[in-house]
């Protein structure tokens, strides 16, 4: 079973952690802000970390830019996108497919990179990411795909994340609960968080096991059920508090043990 540490207490196994995976949303970033003390945390850390996020509305490559712009200077490969992966697990798993692809205009450039075949109407799958377009004509298509026999997948469960001065920002979870209402469906695969797809992609960059890792998350739901499901020690920060990375300061001078780069 995962350990749980809360905001307060430092993780006891001292030069054991060598890697780190960070949630993003609630956890080094508020809405558009990095939280306070997450540019110095990574700044100074002295050991492999990746950001394993079920955001499902960009790119790595397109995220990378848009956290530099506030600070948070992280190369693409150090960011591990629930919407990416599922984009990648379409197109290996159904490859040539027509997929009806509920999402943002980043990854429907993704989508057509790697060669996925997408449709406004009928389809194969039916795949549900964050989406600030989706109206009740999408709704309509994907319930009706869904009733003729599509394969109904979603980036990740989350109803919404923490935005700037705690306002609730509308998640893929939302909309994957309207589709599955208006088309019946009672059960959609999930490909982020909590589901360990995504944090065995985050251990394999790192190079680590679960038990040499740390997952450092505001959410027990998704980054606290996904650590423990594969024996990954958990702290849980609180993202409403002005300084949820204090408890954390620890990390910058433990020695980085047996740690590999994540490059």
């Amino acid at each position: 079973m995962a350990m749980t540490k809360t905001e307060g207490e430092l993780d006891d196994r001292g030069g054991a952690v060598a890697g780190i995976i960070f949630d993003l949303d609630g956890t080094l970033l508020r809405g558009h802000q990095p939280m306070p003390g997450a540019i110095s945390l990574l700044h100074a850390l002295e050991r492999p970390y990746v950001i394993a996020s079920n955001n499902s509305s960009d790119t790595a490559a397109g995220l990378a830019a848009s956290l530099r712009r506030v600070g948070l200077c992280v190369c693409p490969d150090r960011l591990i996108l629930a919407g990416e992966i599922a984009l990648e697990e379409v197109a290996c798993r159904f490859d040539g497919a027509d997929v009806m692809l509920i999402a943002a205009a980043p990854l429907h450039d993704r989508a057509r990179a790697i060669g996925i075949r997408t449709v406004t109407q009928g389809g194969d799958v039916v795949l549900v990411c964050r989406d600030e377009r989706f109206d009740y004509a999408a709704l309509a298509a994907a319930a009706n795909s869904l009733q003729r026999g599509a394969h109904l997948m979603a980036a990740n469960p989350d109803r919404s994340h923490p935005g700037h001065a705690g306002a609730a920002i509308p998640e893929t979870g939302s909309l994957l609960a309207a589709v599955m209402a208006a088309s019946g469906r009672t059960e959609a695969e999930i490909i982020g968080k909590p589901q360990p797809l995504m944090l065995r992609r985050a251990l394999a960059r790192l190079g680590v096991e679960a038990g040499e890792a740390l997952l450092v998350g505001d959410n027990q739901d998704t980054d606290g059920a996904g650590a423990q499901r594969l024996g990954i020690a958990f702290h849980q920060v609180d993202g409403s508090r002005r300084a949820p990375l204090g408890a954390l300061d620890v990390l910058k001078s433990l020695p980085s043990g047996h740690a590999r780069a994540a490059e």
